[in-house]
């Protein structure tokens, strides 16, 4: 009967419909590309990232390259950066920068100049925002450049050390 066959079609229809149905879901690129980056070689990210457009490539840099790296730097590395830095330019950074990263770094120098950097940063009292977050992206703009030169070694989040 034509009847039949033609049911049978609308729910065999209906049954491949309700399962062919796509599921998408919207994913951030440079989000992604930016998480796979963090477990790569610098020099493998380095060149991924020269063949992209520039602005994305200088986005990609600016979430790869945060404060928190001074967490993932070792101790005597650590040391010889902040020596390249003038106590007061290092209490302008820590006005932007959370209680772990300024423990860091307040623990990578002496006792003494820990003192200094402490009387610098209550001299300065209030500062602009801008100012304080231009010091810190000098301070990373440093790192990096030691980093693409083989001077410093930033532990990569796969990789462990013993």
């Amino acid at each position: 009967d034509p009847e039949v066959v033609r049911r049978a079609e609308e729910t065999l229809r209906r049954k491949v419909r309700a399962q062919g149905r796509v599921v998408t879901q919207e994913i951030d690129g440079r989000d992604a590309l930016t998480k796979i980056l963090r477990f790569m070689d610098p020099a493998k990210e380095q060149a991924i990232l020269e063949v992209l457009d520039p602005n994305t490539a200088a986005d990609i840099r600016n979430q790869l390259y945060t404060i928190d790296m001074v967490l993932r730097i070792p101790d005597k590395e650590l040391q010889t950066v902040l020596r390249d830095y003038a106590d007061r330019e290092i209490a302008l950074m820590l006005k932007a920068c959370e209680d772990p990263v300024r423990e860091r770094v307040l623990g990578s120098v002496s006792e003494r100049r820990r003192e200094f950097i402490r009387l610098e940063m209550d001299g300065l009292g209030e500062v602009r925002r801008s100012d304080a977050e231009t010091a810190v992206s000098d301070f990373l703009g440093y790192l990096q450049l030691l980093e693409q030169k083989g001077e410093l070694t930033i532990i990569r989040e796969s990789e462990e050390y013993v």
